[in-house]
């Protein structure tokens, strides 16, 4: 898919800047590679850390291990909007984080 898509938005990238250009001026087209690249890191990094968390957890019993993967997936997919991509916390997301987490908590009494 990466290859793919890759090759389409290069194209379409490509086709932009040559109708943005002037006659006699060649298209180059830049990827935002250097400005992403510290995202894919943190992306790659929690990607290991939440399977090798997931792995010393299958020892719990599942009653547990089920619903505690879940409620920390929220948990923690909240926090990383708030640190890493500077999300506002407003009152209706709060009450929608306790409200999935209530509802995680619940199903799984």
């Amino acid at each position: 898919f990466f290859f793919i898509l890759f090759f389409i938005y290069y194209l379409i990238e490509k086709k932009k800047l040559k109708a943005s250009l002037c006659e006699g001026e060649t298209a180059k087209v830049e990827l935002p590679y250097k400005k992403v690249w510290i995202y894919v890191l943190i992306a790659a990094v929690s990607l290991y850390l939440t399977e090798l968390f997931m792995v010393y957890a299958t020892r719990l019993p599942s009653a547990i291990y089920y619903p505690l993967s879940r409620g920390l997936t929220v948990g923690c997919s909240f926090l990383l909007d708030v640190i890493v991509f500077k999300d506002k916390i407003t009152s209706k997301k709060l009450i929608g984080l306790v409200t999935v987490i209530l509802a995680i908590i619940l199903v799984n009494l």
